[in-house]
């Protein structure tokens, strides 16, 4: 199964914000079945951000997991002092990086 890169899920959101105006059109024609044809959009719409949500849950987690190794592997290096540029307060006598 294919993942779902960042393009995918905007491209999703962007369908799920036509289906909506789909719907606001056909909602304000008010001919007899447009109930029907709403509870297809929804339904269609309700699918769309469903994948879109469990990608950015996925992309969540990803990110998340990635920053929690980048910090184990800070905290196992030891505390690094941030380096400052040459002229600041504290700086005096150290030599620029």
């Amino acid at each position: 199964m294919k993942r779902l890169s960042r393009r995918d899920v905007e491209e999703l959101s962007a369908a799920s914000v036509k289906l909506a105006q789909a719907a606001a059109t056909i909602r304000a024609t008010k001919a007899n079945y447009v109930p029907a044809v709403i509870q297809l959009l929804s339904e269609a719409n309700d699918t769309i951000v469903g994948i879109r949500d469990r990608a950015l849950a996925t992309v969540q987690r990803i990110v998340q997991a990635a920053e929690d190794r980048l910090d184990q592997e800070a905290r196992e290096q030891g505390a690094v002092a941030p380096s400052m540029p040459a002229g600041w307060p504290g700086t005096e006598g150290k030599p620029e990086e």
